[in-house]
């Protein structure tokens, strides 16, 4: 696996695998990424064009949708249990996901971190939920942090949030009575035709969805699929198969099946990038990948450093493969970002500078 390729999911969403930063002056080598193996969903949907999460990949999801909270707080150990501090992706209504974890807000002020097993943490002051800070229960405390107290602090990533992607209704073997158009949602669980209201899909808790006409469900989804994703095959029911009459079957009508489609989205305007720190002129330190809205600033011995960018519509690796880091204390090489047409302009004799590394973005 290339280091530090990114990875899309229809969601828009971001994944970096697992890379490397090598000090240039001594060949001091600092992992980076989570480390963690995780397998794509079966719900995620894939864009031939970019480059979709493999089946298992080592690395770390950073976000991107703008629809995810970020919560911090707890820095994850080389050995033990998962914390619950990363991206949470939004479930049903009023639930983020982050792993085993899940986010629940049960009130306008109160939510809660829990496990599976147990609760993990409180919403207690900040704002709004989902957003505030989570201060860590007992249980919290003696699973995740060695027994000592902690606060996460949950944010939402972009504000305000972008809206969840549309889905549409396509035939599945010639046949659909469901008008074109586009079905949209404010929670990924119940939507609507944009052109005729009467027609909606519901998602239900057990992963199976219902696509109705004015109430009635025409078309089902089995069981076992995602709870907050319509994607899928529907057959007709009863009531629906009254909407294909034949001639062969003039009263009960024919069996038909339909396909729900939610086109992938590209991640928010933002780029994916490593946090590097420089002590006393020496790499000391290495931090992300992360996924931000801008690019902060380099100052006193941080940098940071874009691995890719993306402007909303299009979507851009700037680096691949392990991150050699000329530090101050690297010979006195320095390393300046051009463009491809910046270097083309420099005289042959500064781009054969060996004071100087030029660092060109890979288009």
């Amino acid at each position: 696996m290339t280091p530090f390729q990114c990875y899309l999911d229809a969601d828009g969403n971001i994944g970096v695998a697992d890379g490397h930063v090598v000090q240039l002056k001594t060949g001091v080598v600092l992992p980076v990424g989570a480390g963690a193996v995780f397998a794509a969903s079966e719900s995620t949907r894939i864009n031939p064009n970019w480059f979709p999460f493999p089946a298992s990949w080592s690395g770390t999801l950073i976000g991107g949708s703008g629809r995810n909270l970020i919560v911090s707080g707890l820095a994850q150990a080389l050995s033990g249990p998962p914390v619950p501090a990363g991206i949470y992706k939004p479930g049903r209504p009023g639930i983020f996901r982050l792993g085993a974890f899940n986010l629940t807000v049960t009130g306008s002020s109160a939510a809660t971190i829990s496990d599976g097993s147990n609760t993990v943490a409180i919403l207690s002051s900040g704002g709004t939920a989902p957003v505030g800070n989570y201060v860590g229960t007992t249980y919290g405390r003696s699973t995740y942090n060695g027994g000592s107290s902690f606060t996460l602090a949950a944010s939402k990533e972009v504000v305000p949030s972008p809206a969840f992607p549309m889905c549409q209704v396509l035939s599945a073997g010639g046949f659909s009575p469901v008008p074109a158009g586009n079905f949209t949602t404010s929670d990924a669980v119940a939507y609507a035709l944009d052109s005729d209201g009467t027609w909606t899909i519901t998602v239900n808790t057990d992963g199976s969805a219902d696509l109705k006409h004015s109430g009635t469900i025409i078309a089902a989804r089995a069981a076992g699929g995602s709870d907050c994703n319509p994607s899928g095959k529907y057959d007709a029911t009863a009531a629906g198969m009254l909407l294909n009459l034949t001639t062969a079957n003039p009263v009960g009508g024919e069996a038909y099946s339909v396909c729900v489609y939610c086109p992938s989205v590209l991640p928010s305007a933002g780029y994916a990038y490593l946090t590097i720190i420089e002590t006393s002129g020496t790499l000391s330190a290495v931090y992300g990948p992360f996924f931000g809205t801008s690019l902060p600033a380099n100052s006193g011995g941080v940098y940071h450093v874009p691995i890719a960018e993306s402007d909303g519509l299009a979507f851009q690796q700037l680096h691949t493969g392990s991150l050699v880091w000329p530090d101050a204390g690297g010979g006195g090489i320095e390393a300046i970002h051009v463009t491809a047409a910046e270097y083309d302009a420099l005289t042959a004799g500064d781009q054969m500078d060996p004071t100087k590394w030029w660092v060109i973005p890979t288009p």
